[in-house]
């Protein structure tokens, strides 16, 4: 080339001997009159060898090393040697027939020193640069394949411990939320039963004196009047919207993390209340109105005995202070051992129910519980088990490549 280098064609045959792995030198073709004879054509050569600057030789040289160092980069470009010569030169000293002045003709025009460059780089430099790209090339392209396998395996590993950090912290919420809803579940029920627990205590001091089929009969419309299966209704509705809240924001979370769709938590809820009315009640109070009822009547025959038919007249008096003669027949103590008696029989009838409800309730939070930890532990944990499983693929392979790479160099 000479010192306009840099147009495009150039820098494309360089990049294009660069890619191929070519062995190449650049020869920068000096212009120089020769005319006037030889001495005048050394002055004119020496005068450009010397002078420093863009229009010099040195700029040249330093502008073509410029244009090399973009195209193929600056280490490379520092390999490949830039030759002067001036080829018309060349050509001259094969006109001259005295052997001394063709001689210095073929000093000047420095022929010599570019055929030594060229026997060096065939003989030593192109081998050795056939066998470098026979190796650089792939070592190049495993090591690039190796780098890019790390970064996926670190990637992976990276999302793994997402995976990891976000089933330990979904589970310990999951925990969190049935924990919390156990005793405010416990707490519904008492408040459930509590208005039947108090009515228990005004039954018994108001039908104490009945039998245990009337009290069974008189408590089961109490326990209607309550309606306890629509509050248990009411119950189940309440704890299926708030695990239904509580677990959407858990989705959310889990979502948020890793764009994970959570198993939704479906409730099918069925308690049935069955409540006992076989009463134990008492019989010694019985006995006690057994024999105010033996009194009352020998009482009324004592007064028909002697008052023949105004028996009748008084008979509906009488009657209609039997209730006052029952109380008065029976004893205090006797009466609130009975009340208490009674309402200790009533509350009975209520506990069990109440206990398997909540026993019910606890025991499917309990299911809910451990089947959504199942759940999360099974997707998430399966997910970060398959990613650690895939990096430690990557790994391995990373490994064999980079062995591979080894050798080629």
């Amino acid at each position: 080339m000479d010192n306009d280098s840099n147009v495009p064609c150039t820098r494309e045959m360089m990049s294009d001997l660069h890619a191929r792995g070519k062995a190449f030198l650049i020869l920068l073709n000096v212009k120089a009159s020769m005319q006037g004879g030889l001495d005048l054509f050394r002055s004119r050569l020496d005068a450009l060898f010397a002078k420093e600057g863009e229009q010099s030789i040195s700029g040249n040289i330093a502008a073509i090393r410029r244009d090399l160092a973009n195209c193929i980069g600056i280490q490379s470009a520092r390999a490949v040697p830039i030759i002067t010569i001036h080829a018309k030169a060349g050509f001259k000293h094969r006109e001259i027939n005295e052997p001394v002045e063709a001689e210095q003709w073929r000093q000047l025009s420095r022929i010599d020193h570019f055929l030594e460059q060229l026997d060096d780089l065939i003989t030593r430099q192109a081998p050795e640069l056939r066998r470098q790209t026979l190796r650089k090339n792939p070592r190049l392209e495993l090591e690039s394949i190796t780098s890019k396998l790390k970064e996926l395996q670190r990637q992976l590993d990276l999302q793994a411990k997402v995976f990891g950090d976000t089933k330990a912290s979904a589970e310990k919420q999951v925990w969190e939320i049935f924990a919390e809803l156990h005793p405010v579940a416990r707490e519904r029920v008492d408040e459930l039963f509590a208005p039947l627990e108090l009515a228990a205590q005004r039954f018994s001091s108001q039908h104490f004196k009945k039998n245990a089929k009337q009290l069974e009969c008189l408590w089961r419309e109490e326990i209607e009047r309550a309606d306890l299966p629509a509050h248990v209704k009411d119950l189940v509705n309440w704890l299926k919207a708030e695990l239904a809240e509580r677990l959407q924001k858990l989705q959310e979370y889990i979502q948020e993390r890793l764009k994970f769709q959570a198993q939704t938590l479906t409730l099918n809820i069925e308690i049935r209340l069955e409540f006992s009315f076989d009463i134990d009640f008492d019989e010694a109070i019985r006995r006690n109105v057994n024999l105010g009822f033996k009194i009352l009547a020998g009482v009324l025959g004592f007064v028909g005995l002697f008052t023949g038919g105004t028996a009748l007249l008084i008979l509906p008096v009488v009657i209609a202070f039997l209730p006052d003669v029952f109380d008065w027949l029976i004893p205090g103590a006797d009466k609130q051992k009975a009340q208490q008696a009674l309402k200790q029989e009533l509350l009975k009838t209520l506990n069990e129910p109440k206990a398997k409800l909540a026993e019910q309730l606890e025991q499917l939070l309990r299911e809910q519980c451990d089947e959504l930890a199942s759940a999360i532990t099974q997707g998430l944990g399966g997910s970060e088990a398959a990613l650690l499983a895939f990096s430690s693929q990557i790994e391995r392979c990373s490994r064999q490549i980079e062995r591979q790479a080894q050798t080629l160099s």
